[in-house]
């Protein structure tokens, strides 16, 4: 492989042009004039090619622009036969050696939606600079290495809240990682009232190099606040994002390391998760693993059942400060994360374990309180069912989501709760299995009225469906 400067006649770039057309969404021919830009990169833009067996099999096109001391790259490309073989790097590599130190920065432009190519720009340096609608303009200085231009690899993101008997567990294993690279766990703390705070400060001067603590003064949580605010400033300072809870804790000094490194050597993936184990109460009891048979997380398996443990993700900055939630009152954040990634790039699944999740009964996502959990279970539902009509699989969901609903209705209507959104319930029966919905309601208003319990709910979804 031989990669260098190259004078390109009008012809010879036309010929690269088409080659390369359909590899490009859309396809460079509907949104360029193919001779008219051969013609303008053949007399003004600088060429470096990539050539195997006299046939060239990349190239690159940019220009100088010595007034301002800046590099801009109109066109890259690389054959499909040989992509991930390092040609693209070696092509980057030549230009960045060979315009060294007299020029300020590199920019180029990217389609925000094609993942991998940034997260591969990601890996030579390059930040996203400004938003152009539906594209980045992306750029590196010059005063970097080849290599990241992050103040942090990994961003870790903790939040805790009167996690006394818990928070030292979740630190230790922050700064029990063995890495290579500089990562930073920041700890938000949301206005505990027991010892939290003091624990983490205790460790925060210990480890002051990874361990930055954020203390609120007022509890986010019950005045629905988000704490990302607290975080952004680190995000776009980090490379890629790691979370953990504060009454969950990592076991494998190893874990950021791996997943670090796969990442980036897997430019096609946004994320990875590993199996995890879980355990009730404070005393870790009952332990069991959670580990699931794939290689790779789909969208598909996340309707279906795939659980990804929160606290194993690690996953790239640029996809998440992108991220729009596509629905709002959520009682979770991760479930839609995890399924808008799934659809813009690939999730990796390593099924060895690295965390400890603890099922607590004051935790985030489980409730002693029954009807606590149900609505947050129903919360669940909502969120796959909008992914599913996303990608128009609702087959996936019909049978699990018929199952719950039945139990959701049962638990309604047995605990005599009321202020339950029972039409949602009624929603998900109605859509995914409606005989037999219908005779359990039917049951339910029997039941009610028998027990003198008429039901303000029943007798409104009676209403609803004669």
């Amino acid at each position: 492989m031989t990669i260098r400067e190259a004078q390109l006649s009008p012809e010879e770039v036309y010929g690269l042009l088409v080659r390369s057309d359909k590899d490009f969404d859309p396809c460079l021919s509907e949104a360029l004039d193919l001779k008219a830009y051969a013609e303008k990169w053949s007399r003004l833009a600088r060429q470096i090619v990539a050539i195997e067996n006299d046939t060239v099999v990349g190239c690159l096109f940019y220009y100088l622009n010595e007034q301002d001391r800046r590099v801009y790259i109109p066109h890259f490309w690389t054959d499909r036969e040989f992509r991930r073989q390092g040609v693209g790097k070696g092509m980057f590599q030549h230009l960045l050696t060979n315009t060294g130190d007299g020029f300020d920065s590199v920019e180029l432009e990217v389609l925000k939606d094609n993942a991998p190519a940034v997260s591969f720009y990601e890996s030579l340096g390059f930040l996203p600079k400004e938003d152009r609608g539906d594209k980045w303009l992306m750029g590196r200085t010059q005063q970097k290495t080849m290599g990241d231009p992050f103040k942090y690899t990994v961003c870790i993101h903790c939040m805790t809240y009167n996690h006394e008997s818990f928070i030292e567990d979740a630190l230790k294993g922050f700064v029990m990682q063995k890495t290579n690279f500089p990562f930073i766990a920041v700890i938000v703390d949301d206005a505990s009232t027991d010892g939290t705070a003091s624990i983490i400060k205790q460790y925060e001067e210990t480890y002051p190099d990874i361990i930055k603590g954020v203390y609120l003064k007022e509890n986010h949580h019950t005045l629905k606040k988000s704490k990302q605010v607290y975080l952004d400033p680190f995000d776009k300072q980090s490379k890629y994002i790691a979370l953990c809870e504060g009454d969950d804790y990592w076991t494998d000094p190893l874990k950021l390391q791996k997943q670090v490194e796969f990442l980036d050597h897997n430019p096609d993936y946004l994320m990875c998760c590993t199996a995890f184990s879980q355990t009730e109460n404070e005393d870790n009891e009952h332990k069991i693993d959670i580990i699931f048979d794939l290689n790779d997380i789909t969208i598909d398996d996340i309707l279906t059942g795939a659980w990804i443990g929160t606290l194993t993700t690690v996953f790239r900055s640029t996809a998440f400060l992108q991220y729009e939630a596509p629905l709002q009152n959520l009682p979770m954040g991760d479930l839609p994360l995890w399924c808008d990634f799934s659809l813009k790039g690939k999730i990796k699944y390593f099924n060895y374990i690295t965390a400890n999740y603890r099922r607590l009964d004051s935790s985030a996502c489980h409730f002693t309180d029954e009807k606590r959990q149900t609505i947050f279970d129903l919360a669940e539902l909502r969120v796959k069912e909008y992914y599913a009509k996303v990608i128009d699989k609702e087959y996936l969901i019909k049978i699990p989501f018929a199952k719950k609903a039945h139990y959701f209705l049962d638990r309604c209507f047995m605990n005599q709760w009321i202020d339950f959104p029972i039409d949602e319930v009624w929603h998900y029966i109605k859509q995914y299995d409606h005989p037999s919905g219908y005779d359990r309601l039917k049951y339910w208003g029997m039941k009610s009225r028998l027990n003198h319990f008429i039901s303000d709910n029943v007798i409104s979804l009676l209403k609803k469906i004669r």
